[in-house]
């Protein structure tokens, strides 16, 4: 969002010849006031009372329906295309801007205003929104799960293709016994180790006082390990839920300390900086920096510090992440435990109770749909689907979510420990009169909810004939803020950051400089890490341009040959700000672009622009500037004074 109050540009000395050189067909030079101003909540009811817009919504049909959904502006708190901002913002300008600001406004002056725009509801949630909720009875199993569908079918009679359900039921882990669920599973059992480690041999790593043992990511080549339940079966021995292959460690002793080996055979190291753990089948195939030796060293409280002696960083289990890595500076923290050990017992095993059968409610709620002759697990396409728990409304102490963003956003952070940047999670949960969904996109620290509308903006122009939308479909100098805050620029200016993979060590690629505009770059203490990082403009609404414009300046260094691989320009079409990069149809228009493109021997900007005359009668349409970068070549790029207009 722009700033909450108009914020006066200095008066632009000659902009146009500076900024655009010779392109005096379509940039007139003029001494002008730029503003820029983002709606608040009152100024929607301003627009919804001006009189002046009342008496123009009246004039448009007979039956006032256009007066009425000029009203409800006020309430929703935005602008929808019958109701468009480019007709009923002019009348209001004087009180966005200020009396005084207005009172010095010369012809060429322009405002940017940034509003709320409707868009539609995500088609994801429709079918989610106020299912029916089933309680199963009974508990099932792995080897039962396949009698969910007729346990549903027998609450949910005559269902139709493509019908929903939130079921809740009570799941164990563990295949019941055939003399039914008072009986005992005999499972092998481990013995709590104390004192020094000095024999090799199978054992589980358990985080101090938690009720679970570390577990490798099955599948995967590297991870953070995370937890699966474990019973107490006395006061110094546990057992596993039928899982103890993916928990168990064996541990062998190696010259200078203990090697480490997980449940399907791989042996555990660490590798440069990174806190999370590699596995290899191997040892043999380790290079230099990965290190699979570790120490193994008491404690007085009962733990063992397990500490990689290629790293120094000793593993620790993060309540926070619910997961474990290997740190310097976490240990004795809050949030980070440490690990007891517990060894197999394997000539006396014990009789374990079964940990999660439930005889007295249900223990996990999925999301159901009928396919026409069963019921399955339903998915969405493009993001994952997390059902809040029973335990989860335990913890909340209510059966329903009463505040979803105050409560679900944290939840989700608990859940997927393991998010990316620009994921989306669709979190389904109880409301107090039915089931309620919500999507949210993870901006790499938090989980951010996407509503029904998005920001976009305006430009007001101002001449002897007063205040209209002239085709000014952007316009901005991108010189407001020093930030790399990817939310900041998101709000400021209405530009998104997706990355396409990962961007290494960087905390990131693109930031904004009230010098530079926006700036890419991908080196960092003499390293160039390979990234693939869009910045994406606000979206523009080129329904009835006739010969759009888009127009900026860049500057360049470093960048490799051809430049183009390094350094593109896209336009994506059909783009919706909620759903992201993935929404839109994108075209490399990088061939298109007009003007010199720099030659990275200095600092000089460029003046380019793009014909956009083909998306003319297109409402979503985005510019994306991409950057790419490799282990060789990583650039710096620039670009500022961003203008979209119809060429003159």
């Amino acid at each position: 969002m722009l700033a909450a109050s108009a914020l006066l540009a200095t008066a632009c000395e000659d902009y146009t010849e500076h900024h655009f050189g010779n392109r005096e067909d379509l940039f007139q030079p003029t001494q002008v006031n730029n503003y820029q101003v983002a709606m608040a909540k009152g100024d929607y009811a301003t627009v919804a009372q001006n009189e002046t817009n009342r008496q123009k919504a009246l004039a448009m049909d007979d039956d006032s329906l256009t007066y009425r959904q000029l009203l409800a502006v006020a309430d929703n708190q935005y602008f929808t295309d019958e109701i468009a901002a480019a007709d009923y913002v002019p009348a209001i300008l004087r009180n966005l801007i200020g009396n005084s600001a207005y009172n010095t406004l010369t012809a060429g002056s322009s405002v940017t205003v940034a509003y709320n725009q409707y868009v539609g509801a995500d088609s994801r949630l429709q079918p989610l929104q106020d299912m029916p909720a089933v309680s199963l009875e009974g508990t099932f199993t792995p080897s039962t799960l396949n009698r969910l569908s007729d346990a549903i079918s027998g609450q949910r009679p005559g269902a139709q293709k493509g019908d929903m359900a939130l079921v809740s039921f009570a799941y164990s882990e563990v295949d019941l016994p055939a003399g039914g669920e008072e009986e005992q599973v005999a499972y092998p059992c481990f013995e709590e180790l104390t004192g020094s480690f000095t024999e090799a041999g199978k054992y589980l790593l358990v985080p101090d006082g938690l009720d679970v043992a570390i577990q490798y990511n099955p599948g995967k080549s590297y991870g953070y390990p995370y937890g699966v339940d474990i019973v107490h079966t006395s006061e110094t021995t546990i057992a596993i839920d039928g899982n103890a292959q993916d928990a168990t460690f064996t541990i062998s002793k190696d010259p200078s300390g203990w090697i480490l080996m997980n449940g399907a055979g791989q042996y555990l190291y660490m590798k440069g900086t990174y806190n999370s753990f590699n596995y290899i089948e191997d040892l043999g195939d380790l290079e230099e920096g990965e290190w699979p030796v570790f120490t193994i060293t008491p404690n007085a409280d009962g733990t063992y510090d397990i500490v990689n002696t290629g790293c120094g960083k000793v593993m620790l289990w993060g309540s926070a992440y619910n997961s474990a890595g290997a740190y310097l500076d976490k240990k004795g923290t809050e949030g980070y435990l440490g690990i007891r050990i517990y060894q197999l017992r394997e000539s006396a095993p014990r009789k374990a109770p079964t940990r999660a059968i439930n005889k007295t409610g249900c223990n996990t709620t999925a999301v159901f749909t009928f396919n026409g002759s069963a019921w399955v697990e339903h998915t969405v396409s493009g993001a994952r689907l997390e059902a809040f728990q029973p335990a989860d409304y335990a913890t909340l102490g209510s059966a329903y979510v009463a505040a979803p963003d105050a409560v679900l956003p944290a939840w989700l952070s608990a859940r997927l420990p393991y998010a990316q940047a620009d994921d989306e999670a669709i979190a389904v949960y109880q409301t107090k009169g039915g089931t309620g969904a919500r999507l949210y996109t993870f901006d790499g620290k938090a989980w951010n909810h996407r509503t029904e509308t998005e920001v976009q903006t305006v430009v007001f122009t101002f001449d002897e004939d007063g205040w209209a939308a002239k085709g000014d479909y952007l316009n901005q100098s991108l010189t407001d803020v020093n930030t790399s805050d990817a939310a900041v620029i998101l709000s400021t200016y209405g530009w998104t950051i997706h990355h396409e993979g990962s961007i290494g060590e960087l905390s990131y690629v693109w930031s904004a400089s009230t010098s530079y505009g926006m700036k890419a770059s991908a080196f960092k203490s003499n390293v160039s890490t390979p990234t693939d990082a869009w910045i994406i403009s606000p979206v523009m609404n080129l329904k009835k341009a006739k010969d759009p414009v888009f127009a900026f300046q860049q500057a360049q260094k470093y960048a490799g040959t051809p430049l183009s691989d390094y350094l593109q320009i896209w336009v994506g079409t059909g783009y919706d700000a909620a759903a992201g990069k993935a929404s839109a149809s994108w075209t490399d228009v990088t061939g298109e672009v007009e003007g010199e493109w720099p030659d990275g021997t200095s600092w000089d900007y460029s003046d380019m622009q793009l014909p956009l005359q083909a998306y003319a009668g297109q409402p979503n349409v985005v510019v994306a500037f991409r950057y790419i970068s490799t282990e060789s070549v990583a650039a710096t790029w620039e670009f500022k004074n961003v203008v979209c207009k119809e060429a003159e």
